[in-house]
């Protein structure tokens, strides 16, 4: 990721992979939406996945296994993992996959 980061003139000041999500603190020329990051960014990473591990592709049919949705915030802090959690359980009850109630 650092290459294609540095590619774009992008710079990753921090990144930390939990199990149900990754943040990252970057930074970015203010004329390119983090939009963009994020989704040029995915791409990268489901490419560089499925080279490194074919057999699952045949998992994922789509070719995709993140989901869609994505929180952007600024400043230079990281979020507590805890509020992360609570947002994705709202974003999957929303999709009807999870209801957050019966954590």
């Amino acid at each position: 990721m650092g290459q294609l980061w540095l590619a774009f003139g992008w710079w990753l000041e921090h990144q930390s992979i939990h199990n149900n999500h990754i943040q990252w603190i970057a930074g970015a020329p203010l004329t390119i939406s983090p939009a963009f990051i994020v989704r040029t960014s995915r791409q990268k990473e489901l490419y560089y996945f499925f080279s490194q591990f074919p057999p699952q592709m045949d998992e994922y049919p789509s070719g995709d296994f993140q989901t869609p949705a994505f929180f952007v915030s600024a400043g230079k802090q990281t979020i507590h993992p805890h509020l992360i959690d609570r947002y994705i359980g709202i974003i999957r009850e929303q999709k009807g996959v999870y209801n957050s109630t019966s954590n």
